[in-house]
């Protein structure tokens, strides 16, 4: 099943002299594992955005269903977002008037499983001794952790995630790498980038980009 297709996107940005994103077409199948490799500035988080809906190309189209989701007005495709797309970004995004449990709580009420487990992955997660404390409280490990259970929770169809394994050490990246790779079936697919050639490397689908033109890799 397919989940999302890009048609001749490109994004140039006003600052830029030229695009950062290259005509690019990628089809996401359901159940896929994408990886994404490039050094730093090559546009690899603005593909990531263009596919969750966040930034709007220049040019080409971003199709769900055979629908161009940049064509939705501004409360459809925030609605389109908040039911389909979850992100884990570079940056770390919380509620910071929230505790970890209650992030957590939010997040699973705008997703597609109401009953999703929030103390199971809490324990999964290592975050049973910081899941009654607010986020300013939290290592920066601890912060991947708990942002990575609020896409978990949410149970998204299109798992976005821009180098998930940041501030982790390798033991706790493994596990967030196995956990959302446990979420992938028919109906929902990662797309990963990443620096780190093992995580690239375990993906089904790999690419690269290099000055915004993206690569299938055999």
């Amino acid at each position: 099943m397919e989940l999302i297709r890009l048609e001749g996107v490109s994004k140039t940005y006003a600052d830029e002299a030229g695009p950062v994103l290259k005509n690019t077409d990628l089809v996401v199948e359901g159940g896929g594992y994408l990886s994404v490799e490039g050094v730093s500035g090559s546009g690899k988080s603005t593909l990531l955005y263009i596919l969750g809906g966040l930034l709007t190309p220049t040019t080409g189209r971003v199709l769900y269903k055979g629908k161009d989701v940049y064509s939705l007005k501004d409360r459809e495709l925030s609605l389109w977002r908040g039911r389909h797309v979850g992100y884990l970004f570079q940056d770390i995004q919380m509620a910071q008037a929230l505790t970890v449990r209650e992030n957590m709580v939010l997040a699973r009420r705008f997703g597609n499983d109401k009953g999703a487990d929030i103390e199971g992955l809490i324990q999964s997660l290592g975050l049973e001794e910081v899941a009654d404390k607010l986020p300013g409280h939290l290592s920066g490990g601890q912060k991947r952790r708990a942002m990575t259970g609020c896409v978990l929770v949410r149970r998204p169809q299109i798992m976005l995630a821009d180098e998930p394994t940041n501030d982790l050490d390798r033991e706790w990246a493994c596990r967030v790498m196995d956990l959302l790779q446990e979420q992938i079936h028919p109906e929902r697919s990662l797309i990963l980038v990443t620096h780190d050639p093992r995580w690239a490397a375990s993906a089904s689908v790999k690419y690269s980009i290099s000055d915004g033109v993206l690569i299938h890799k055999e």
